[in-house]
């Protein structure tokens, strides 16, 4: 889960979210470095440990540098094309966002390139979790879901391409699939519940299995 919270993130430093641009996640040197340095202290400590106190202790210890650096992540805002500064005048932006209340009370950010028509659409709910949509001007989706450290939450992936064999499958870093577990087909898409931050995929279940 720890590795998994770096997924998608860049390394920038020495600018703000209005110099990046939309839609891309990154922290400094200093903090991706402190939850690198947090990763191997805990994987020191699982090789080595005697007793269990020793283990637990280094799982909080990296449970709390994981919660830090995710807080610490920015998304940039910059139009994809747009000029910086200069008194000749900026060019349209083509940077549309669209922000929606859903009844289960998340809110959807949908942004959008209009000259690619590429989106990214970020759902948060109320308990921390946060559900991360990207679709490519080619159509290619990617799914990453972050879920707070320690915790169980459910999130909705939407896609009315969903068949009664419809299932979710975690990808792991090392490339192995996973069957999501818990999962309800609903209205709004497919509610899956996981207790770690995943890279997901859809598979019709009658098709892949």
């Amino acid at each position: 889960a720890a590795k998994t919270a770096k997924t998608g993130v860049r390394v920038i430093d020495g600018k703000t979210a209005a110099e990046v641009d939309v839609g891309t996640k990154f922290v400094t040197t200093a903090q991706m470095n402190a939850l690198n340095d947090a990763i191997t202290a805990a994987e020191s400590v699982k090789a080595s440990a005697t007793q269990q106190v020793q283990i637990n202790s280094a799982t909080a210890t990296l449970n709390t540098a994981v919660q830090a650096f995710s807080s610490a992540i920015v998304v940039g805002t910059k139009a994809i094309g747009g000029a910086g500064g200069g008194t000749g005048g900026a060019p349209p932006s083509t940077r549309e966002e669209i922000v929606t209340r859903n009844p289960d009370g998340s809110t959807t950010t949908t942004v959008t390139d209009t000259e690619t028509s590429a989106t990214t659409a970020t759902t948060r709910y109320p308990g921390g979790a946060e559900l991360e949509m990207t679709t490519d001007e080619s159509g290619k989706r990617e799914i990453t879901a972050h879920i707070p450290p320690g915790e169980r939450q459910s999130v909705i992936i939407p896609g009315q391409e969903l068949t009664p064999g419809t299932v979710a499958v975690i990808v792991h870093e090392d490339g192995t699939r996973q069957v999501v577990v818990l999962y309800v087909p609903t209205e709004e898409g497919l509610r899956i519940t996981l207790d770690a931050s995943a890279r997901i995929e859809l598979v019709d279940n009658s098709k892949e299995f």
